[in-house]
């Protein structure tokens, strides 16, 4: 009954909603995973998109936005790289990525898991970074022209210092 009122409001809002897979949505860590999951049938139901491979653009007050994304793929970033602007209708004029991936300060390790700083993704074609996975609200920092924003989870531990409360 969640996910279908979840699906109903998303249909009432009558706006497109894209976005990514990130590990919870996921069984066994890759979109093959996806089967069976509540975003499986967000997806099915046309009321969701994910964005792998599919970028948008939004046209809005003289600006040309792209929209790409990547799904949580065990933690990795790498393919953020490959990621380019799609000037089929136009080159955008901002490129903004969704990805699910550790991220701080520079690159290196966290709990033997690789983490994403912004001198990793210095040579890509994105503008702005907009990252889940770390639970903890990192903000948004602009590093050498590149936004990466990493909000946190409002239902995990980072979510007490920000004026968040936990489900209960």
């Amino acid at each position: 009954w969640l996910v279908a009122d979840v699906a109903e409001l998303l249909r009432s809002t009558k706006k497109p909603h894209w976005g990514i897979a990130g590990n919870h949505d996921l069984k066994y860590g890759s979109l093959k995973g996806l089967e069976g999951q509540p975003l499986e049938v967000l997806i099915n139901t046309g009321v969701y998109e994910l964005l792998d491979g599919h970028p948008k653009t939004v046209i809005a007050n003289g600006f040309r936005v792209q929209i790409s994304g990547l799904s949580y793929d065990h933690g990795l970033a790498d393919g953020f790289l490959s990621l380019k602007r799609d000037t089929r209708i136009g080159k955008p004029t901002h490129h903004i990525a969704i990805g699910h991936f550790w991220f701080g300060g520079q690159t290196g390790e966290l709990f033997g898991e690789k983490i994403y700083g912004p001198d990793f993704f210095e040579k890509s074609d994105v503008d702005c970074y907009v990252i889940g996975h770390h639970h903890d609200n990192q903000g948004a920092v602009n590093v050498k022209g590149k936004w990466f924003c990493s909000h946190g989870s409002i239902t995990r531990v980072g979510a007490h210092k920000h004026g968040y409360r936990d489900w209960e």
